[in-house]
């Protein structure tokens, strides 16, 4: 019961700290995640309750006591304020605990702290971690083609945190207890409002682009900077998901070196970005 109490108290942890995420690159956190599926949410947010384990019963016992003859009387008149058991006579039964034949099962209402919070999806494709996401628990291959698997799955998602069922998304995650996870400081992205460069990368070259860094950074002209192995990125505006850089570029190698590679709607979004500035 002490590791469920221990991991369901660092959820919540993780949880509450959602609000702080550091902001980071669509390339980042596809390189940190364990895992990076495309899916279809099948259900509202559930919950998951463990089974504890029984909750003991105090059970005492008895000793039926004989009644003293005289000389004992006389003897115990003698010896007031020593223990019984110091004076010849039987210490009493301890106290013996028995566990308890009710139902260990309790309610999520009662221990709410305790349970997951859980989504059933449909798995469409695995983008990394194929073989990590087929062991976890929960996920079972159900339709099988020439080229893919699709699996029925559980995601287990962090408070404050609800897909919208019938929604097709992309989730970049962790694998926790041998469960997918997720939450708000992960990536997770409705699928249609993904660029199609963000979809091609997604596919082709965001694991090429895992051999470089990008590096989050606030100080006008911080971007400019040059580190190895390194693309600074500074966002435009006060949401980094709105930046131009978020949906349309990828730090990866070229020419020796890890450069921003832009792809065709960068120019557009920035013209768009400009023209909105009074």
């Amino acid at each position: 019961m002490m590791q469920w109490i221990i991991l369901a108290l660092s959820l919540v942890i993780i949880g509450m700290a959602n609000g702080l995420c550091m902001p980071e690159h669509v390339q980042t956190q596809f390189c940190n995640a364990d895992y990076v599926v495309r899916v279809r949410v099948m259900s509202a947010v559930k919950h998951e309750v463990p089974e504890l384990p029984p909750r003991p019963t105090p059970l005492v016992t008895t000793q039926n006591r004989t009644t003293d003859s005289n000389e004992d009387k006389i003897k115990e008149k003698t010896t007031q304020g020593v223990a019984p058991w110091r004076r010849g006579k039987q210490a009493p039964a301890p106290f013996r605990f028995v566990r308890s034949i009710v139902s260990n099962r309790r309610s999520y209402r009662q221990y709410p702290f305790l349970g997951w919070r859980y989504q059933e999806i449909k798995i469409k494709r695995i983008l990394k971690g194929v073989g990590l996401v087929e062991n976890t628990q929960k996920t079972h291959a159900q339709l099988r083609t020439n080229k893919t698997t699709r699996y029925s799955s559980r995601m287990y998602v962090s408070p404050w945190l609800q897909l919208k069922p019938g929604k097709a998304y992309i989730l970049a995650g962790k694998v926790i207890s041998n469960r997918l996870y997720l939450s708000r400081c992960n990536w997770y992205s409705a699928w249609d409002k993904l660029s199609a460069g963000q979809i091609r990368d997604l596919k082709k070259t965001f694991v090429q682009g895992c051999k470089c860094r990008v590096q989050f950074c606030y100080k006008p002209g911080c971007e400019k900077t040059k580190a190895k192995g390194v693309c600074m990125w500074r966002p435009q505006g006060f949401y980094p998901v709105d930046d131009c850089r978020y949906h349309h570029s990828l730090c990866r190698v070229h020419n020796g070196n890890c450069q921003w590679v832009d792809n065709e709607g960068f120019q557009k979004c920035m013209k768009n970005y400009t023209a909105l500035i009074p």
